[in-house]
């Protein structure tokens, strides 16, 4: 099997299992217990590995970076939702607004990189590499303040969560800070974050079926 064949055998994985915990998420949210974020989020994640399952060879990085934004996005309210919900602090909006004020910011980054040019593919891929470094970054952040302000009545179930994400974001990072220190997108890892991420969205479908 070559490598090709292999990246979108992942990239199918990806896109299925996040559909999949698409729907064990619908349940969850007709009965109130979660935000429609967290049906939202899993199915933008799936159309972004159903998009590059056909582009799995040479990524466009004018469709990767916008996607990864749109994305991470959802994947933040879904967290800030989870800090509203089950947390045992009270109030989210500061962490609320600081999150839209950085993807905002980003957003414009990116505006700017596809708008001015990076000058070369190479320059291209590091602006690129960089923003999906800082939302990475951003994102495990976040995780991090949710998991350790759950409730303990809830913490079993947002355990398996945030450990699925936490594997989601932490891929995401390795991946982003490797393509920055090495001035390009790594072939292997590439074609292996669509069954990365399959395995993480098993955790998370595990963990919202224990949600109460």
């Amino acid at each position: 099997m070559t490598l090709e064949s292999i990246g979108l055998w992942s990239s199918t994985a990806g896109a299925f299992a996040y559909a999949v915990l698409a729907l064990v998420a619908w349940p969850v949210w007709r009965k109130q217990r979660v935000d429609s974020s967290l049906v939202m989020a899993p199915l933008l994640t799936s159309l972004q590995f159903a998009v590059f399952g056909n582009l799995y060879d040479n990524p466009p990085l004018s469709l990767l970076l916008p996607m990864q934004l749109v994305c991470t996005g959802a994947w933040w309210l879904a967290a800030l939702h989870l800090l509203k919900r089950f947390a045992s602090i009270k109030g989210s909006r500061p962490l609320k607004s600081g999150l839209a004020a950085v993807w905002l910011a980003l957003a414009g980054a990116c505006a700017l990189i596809f708008h001015y040019g990076a000058g070369s593919t190479e320059q291209s891929v590091e602006y690129v590499a960089a923003v999906m470094l800082v939302l990475a970054v951003i994102s495990v952040m976040t995780l991090e303040q949710v998991y350790r302000n759950v409730l303990s009545a809830h913490r079993r179930a947002l355990k398996l969560v945030c450990l699925g994400l936490f594997a989601a974001f932490g891929y995401e990072l390795y991946f982003a800070a490797h393509a920055l220190m090495f001035r390009g997108l790594d072939s292997e890892m590439w074609h292996a974050r669509g069954a990365a991420h399959a395995l993480a969205a098993v955790l998370i479908g595990a963990g919202l079926l224990r949600v109460q």
